[in-house]
């Protein structure tokens, strides 16, 4: 009522409009605005103690809903969480006190940002997805915590150097028309692999991957057997209880990916990420998420190392219905 008659007295809008926008009923905001011409409308008590709760000043909530529809119109809208998120790192770094769970989740609490969006007309919902370009990175560490550096696959006819600017140190680049993995590119890997661990029929390393076609390749057997390099493929169905990146790395790389993709767009308003940006955008996730913790983490819970063989319950054995 407050904020429609506000804008009403200031010209801004009629009563019709005021009211529609405000989803107030237009005879009930006729009458507030006459009692408060009058001074027949007091101050309630919950209002110094709302004035007391709130967040961002009118001119900073007008700020960061303009933000949103920018980039909503520039095709880049953030889902909900991403928006409390934002909010949360604008109070950080405009210094504004937030409440302890905001703090705790790194982001804004669900009743503020609801309050928000009804009192500025907005609505937030999760981008459709676009398609786009696919580029595999392929990931080999060891259960001393190390990992070798990433081998990156893009969708193109020719490899060219450009599309590794910003990559982690000493990775790697290949292309294939579509950008999967093949036996080709399965081969050049093992050659970088080789290259980083200096293995030899005479100082053996043990290789353990799925059951993709080109892991098994007559191509990737040869190259194995003559430098060191013992093969052995997860049975299948397995990998998600016993693929050490699948169950404590490459969860925590998306993560870190998807924050690392957030921020070049708040920093590159208007644009659309290429695939000439991949590479460093890959190389923050990987500093981050592929560490000695994560990988270690992995080789325990797979219990690959310590070993345990009863890693499988008898009930995981038992027949699907």
């Amino acid at each position: 009522m407050e904020s429609a008659a506000a804008e009403v007295k200031e010209g801004k809008k009629s009563i019709r409009a005021a009211a529609r926008d405000r989803n107030i009923d237009k005879s009930s905001l006729q009458i507030f605005i006459k009692k408060k011409e009058k001074g027949e409308v007091k101050s309630v008590a919950w209002g110094a103690v709302a004035e007391a709760k709130r967040i961002f000043t009118d001119e900073m909530e007008e700020e960061f809903a303009k933000h949103l529809k920018q980039l909503a119109e520039q095709f880049h809208g953030l889902p909900p969480v991403k928006c409390r998120q934002l909010a949360f790192e604008y109070a950080e770094k405009n210094n504004i006190p937030v409440p302890s769970n905001w703090t705790k989740t790194q982001c804004a609490g669900e009743d503020w940002f609801g309050s928000f969006l009804a009192c500025r007309h907005l609505s937030v919902r999760t981008p459709e997805v676009e398609r786009g370009e696919l580029v595999t990175v392929v990931c080999a560490v060891n259960a001393a915590g190390n990992a070798t550096p990433p081998m990156f696959i893009f969708p193109r006819v020719k490899f060219k150097d450009c599309l590794m600017i910003g990559a982690p140190p000493g990775a790697k680049g290949t292309s294939t028309r579509t950008g999967w993995k093949n036996e080709d590119t399965w081969a050049e890997f093992l050659d970088h692999l080789i290259q980083h661990t200096n293995c030899t029929p005479e100082r053996p390393m043990l290789l353990i991957q799925d059951n993709l076609k080109a892991h098994i390749s007559l191509k990737a057997v040869e190259i194995a057997k003559s430098n060191g390099i013992v093969l052995l493929t997860l049975p299948p169905h397995t990998s998600h209880r016993m693929q050490p990146l699948d169950e404590t790395v490459y969860g925590p790389f998306k993560t870190q990916y998807s924050r690392a993709l957030d921020g070049w767009m708040r920093s590159n308003p208007g644009k659309t990420v290429s695939i000439y940006q991949i590479a460093g955008l890959v190389n923050e996730a990987f500093m981050s998420a592929v560490t000695p913790r994560n990988i270690t983490s992995g080789f325990r819970f797979t219990r690959i190392f310590p070993y345990n063989r009863e890693i499988f319950p008898d009930e995981a054995f038992a027949p699907c219905r």
